[in-house]
């Protein structure tokens, strides 16, 4: 019986706790007027990492020569802060890939492979280039500062 009690009272301090946040914290991104993403806060700070998604292709032409890093809202990624980040890439092509490459990271998925993978990665400050290894003209830069 007095296990019942507790439950509602324990529910109700859960509710109230979780809605926390405050006006004063930094979003987790800016948009800059160019439309580019440049996040304002370290990732992980709140314990996970950020996402990033990668894509080679498109989903109407999988062999479209279209590569691309975003953020989770689908801004191009320009600029990011230095942490810990999961990239997401989407792969569903036979004749491109997405290799990631700068300061000591160099992932990539195969070129006749059409699996999802994800990379977990973190970013030290430097330039960073995302391309297709037989299509060297399918190519991106971000900086982590």
């Amino acid at each position: 019986m007095r296990h019942r009690m507790l439950v509602p009272g324990l529910v109700s301090v859960l509710l109230l706790t979780g809605c926390g946040g405050s006006a004063d914290e930094p979003d987790a991104e800016e948009t800059t007027p160019a439309g580019t993403t440049t996040a304002t806060q370290d990732p992980g700070s709140s314990g996970e990492a950020t996402v990033l998604l990668a894509s080679v292709g498109t989903e109407e032409d999988p062999e479209a020569f279209v590569i691309a890093l975003t953020d989770e809202s689908g801004e191009p990624v320009t600029t990011l802060p230095a942490g810990d980040y999961v990239i997401q890439v989407s792969d569903p092509s036979t004749s491109h890939n997405f290799r990631l490459r700068g300061e000591g990271v160099d992932e990539s998925t195969s070129v006749p492979g059409t699996d999802d993978a994800t990379f977990e990665v973190t970013l030290d400050p430097g330039d960073y280039t995302y391309t297709c290894d037989p299509h060297p003209a399918m190519t991106g830069t971000f900086t982590v500062e």
